[in-house]
């Protein structure tokens, strides 16, 4: 017996063969595109200082904060930016960027320029000896 969507399928006229099946969960038919990944690029930046460290007091060790809103690249509910899009900060900027919840308010307040993220991850990821043509 044919379940009812393999039926409606069936009688759609429609070749089905060969495309992507998404897995299980109610979003069937929905295909995330895949984050890419540097983990060298990644370990790379955890070798320079804060981005921040000539703006204020720094804190804590280096950790690689992902942007919320990328300069390449996409973001989704649940799902950071790809490596392409981190930029080193010391714990203490890093925590205060995530209280804050607002990206761009929180580069304005502290460089006065809401653009600053994205424009150190992507000087970053070009002058990375990591660097790779992504499509």
């Amino acid at each position: 017996m044919l379940s009812r969507t393999t039926a409606k399928r069936a009688s759609s006229g429609i070749d089905y063969s060969g495309l992507a099946i998404p897995k299980g969960g109610r979003k069937v038919g929905r295909i995330k595109p895949g984050r890419y990944e540097n983990a060298k690029h990644v370990s790379w930046l955890h070798d320079w200082s804060c981005v921040l460290a000539g703006r204020g007091e720094c804190d804590g060790p280096v950790v690689v904060h992902h942007l919320l809103k990328p300069w390449v690249g996409f973001r989704g509910t649940g799902r950071r930016s790809d490596d392409r899009n981190g930029i080193p900060m010391c714990d203490g900027c890093h925590r205060a960027l995530h209280a804050r919840g607002d990206e761009d308010a929180f580069f304005t307040e502290t460089t006065g320029f809401p653009e600053f993220g994205r424009r150190q991850a992507e000087e970053l990821w070009k002058g990375s000896d990591y660097w790779e043509a992504v499509p």
